[in-house]
């Protein structure tokens, strides 16, 4: 072989597969939504509670359970596609601020504007059956 041949096999076998990049870019979207979640959905869960919004905040507190036990299998369960995971996550997630909303009040809701974050997000992931999904929810309930 001479050099150039040489160089462009060590750069193709240097590249990752389609379903690595996919499963890579799924794991870091999961784990970004973790963070985003417990960073704001904990403090609100408990400031629920002092308010006397206790169906509010015990939806919160189970979604940051679920979301738990969710982290837990993909961290530990590497075989696994992470992908399930994160759908797992969105909707109970998407689920919970649609009750917050509705709690609230309905198209004023601060909650309804987190809704529309979600589907953005499942469809950049690659999820896009679920993204197209909540964001036709989402029009329909506003």
């Amino acid at each position: 072989m001479s050099g150039p041949d040489v160089a462009e096999q060590s750069v193709v076998t240097n590249c990752l597969s389609a379903d690595e990049l996919d499963r890579l870019l799924v794991r870091r979207t999961f784990w970004l939504l973790l963070a985003l979640t417990g960073i704001i959905l904990a403090p609100l869960s408990i400031v629920w509670v002092f308010q006397g919004g206790y169906v509010a905040s015990g939806a919160g507190f189970f979604v940051l359970m679920l979301m738990g036990v969710c982290a837990w299998r993909v961290r530990y369960q590497r075989t696994e596609h992470p992908g399930a995971y994160l759908q797992t996550s969105m909707v109970a997630l998407y689920a919970m601020l649609a009750l917050v909303a509705w709690l609230q009040g309905g198209l004023s809701a601060p909650a309804l504007r987190w809704m529309a974050i979600l589907p953005l997000m499942a469809i950049v992931a690659g999820v896009t059956r679920l993204g197209t999904l909540m964001a036709v929810v989402f029009v329909v309930q506003v």
